[in-house]
């Protein structure tokens, strides 16, 4: 009778939930009602899975009917006949590859990926993504046969173990591995932006840092250009000639007590009103 086990020739009610037929004592189940199965324990599990052969807990599948169709993934049994797949995440999309020699696509599939540092493969042996390691990563090559350790700031992919090839947005990659930010200065070593330069070139030429430039500056005795060969300021013991004369920015030797001047015996302008300018040179102001 279901429901009842046969005990010294007495009819025993089972006392096993979802159990209908029990084996001999009255807390071992023998077979169990629709939508529960057997666990080891001969106890009844709820158990409404399709496609699950035997729960071993409540909704939770421990094996799936015909392993070669159905993976178990715990609360579910999804279709996955994928080759060299041990478990899907839904139907016929692998999670899993069964043999470490393979992993599984974006797509779903097991690729052959033998490739040190990859986790996905898209195509044989072609790697879309390589592991990440303690806040360094290390990127696909352009190959994709390889995963290099790349710990280049602004980087995307690197080459070679540490030589990026492809940098971000804004920044270009050097011959030493690195990625340098784009900059649109002229005669410019370094930019602190794409158009402000921080230091100039100081092999291709004589180039003075001015306001984020890179003026050239064939000036002798002269420290900063503000334009091409346009001296801006001079070494000590020089000054910055008339702008309006013939010396037009270049440094020159002005005569004592002058500020600025065309040369050292055509004076413009004396530093103080203490001094005046007769004849190119500045002399004492007798007036005052």
């Amino acid at each position: 009778m279901p429901g009842y086990a046969l005990i010294n020739g007495v009819c025993t009610a089972c006392t096993v939930t979802g159990c209908s037929v029990c084996n001999n004592a009255t807390n071992i189940c023998q077979t169990c009602l629709a939508k529960y199965t057997i666990n080891s324990q001969g106890l009844c599990v709820f158990c409404n899975i399709v496609n699950c052969a035997v729960c071993s807990g409540t909704n939770v599948c421990q094996t799936c009917f015909n392993n070669t169709i159905y993976t178990n993934v715990g609360s579910a049994c999804y279709v996955c006949a994928n080759p060299n797949c041990a478990a899907c995440s839904k139907n016929g999309f692998c999670q899993t590859c069964a043999n470490s020699s393979f992993l599984p696509s974006v797509a779903g599939e097991c690729q052959l990926c033998q490739i040190n540092n990859c986790t996905s493969c898209n195509v044989a042996n072609q790697c879309a993504a390589c592991l990440p390691m303690n806040n360094l990563y290390i990127f696909p090559g352009t190959t994709n046969t390889a995963c290099y350790f790349c710990n280049q700031p602004n980087c995307n992919q690197c080459n070679a173990s540490n030589m990026c090839g492809n940098c971000s947005t804004g920044y270009i990659p050097q011959a030493d591995g690195s990625c340098q930010l784009s900059c649109n200065v002229s005669n410019c070593a370094s930019c602190s932006s794409p158009d402000f330069c921080g230091t100039c070139n100081s092999t291709a030429g004589i180039f003075t840092l001015f306001q984020g430039t890179c003026p050239s500056c064939n000036i002798n005795n002269c420290t900063t250009c503000n334009v091409n060969n346009i001296c801006d300021f001079c070494q000590e013991g020089f000054s910055v000639a008339n702008p309006n004369g013939y010396n037009q920015g270049q440094c020159v030797i002005c005569g004592p007590n002058c500020q600025l001047c065309d040369n050292s015996t055509s004076c413009i302008n004396c530093v103080n009103s203490f001094y005046v300018v007769i004849n190119g040179t500045c002399t004492a102001n007798c007036t005052l």
